[in-house]
């Protein structure tokens, strides 16, 4: 997919989107996430965002195999760095005012490449 040029999103964001967002559901944990100072665990994620605790693990593990949250002892947090972490930035704080033009993008994109989680 090309970016329009009628987008009022930066050429940075909607190339972040492409590359490592599939769904909704996964930019709302990054945000959640993105707002916070302390890891969150599925479980906190899953209260906050209303989601099934089994599919908030299945959008943090994706996004930790993206590089973009990782686990530690304490739960799940962002570690996206440099131009990754300024455009999810700029991202979160766009997500409202357009957030119909993103979820566009988001499902009018070419699928990420097909990842098997291990349920494990």
């Amino acid at each position: 997919m090309t970016h329009e040029s009628w987008s009022p999103l930066p050429d940075a964001v909607v190339r972040f989107l492409t590359a490592h967002i599939t769904s909704l559901s996964e930019l709302e944990v990054l945000r959640l996430l993105s707002r916070r100072t302390a890891a969150m665990s599925a479980a906190d994620v899953s209260r906050e965002l209303r989601l099934g605790e089994y599919f908030a693990e299945l959008i943090l593990d994706r996004l930790s195999l993206s590089n973009l949250v990782a686990a530690n002892d304490s739960g799940y947090e962002v570690v996206a760095t440099g131009e990754e972490l300024e455009a999810l930035r700029t991202l979160v704080d766009l997500l409202d005012k357009y957030r119909v033009r993103i979820a566009t993008l988001i499902l009018a994109a070419e699928p990420v490449e097909d990842v098997q989680m291990d349920a494990d």
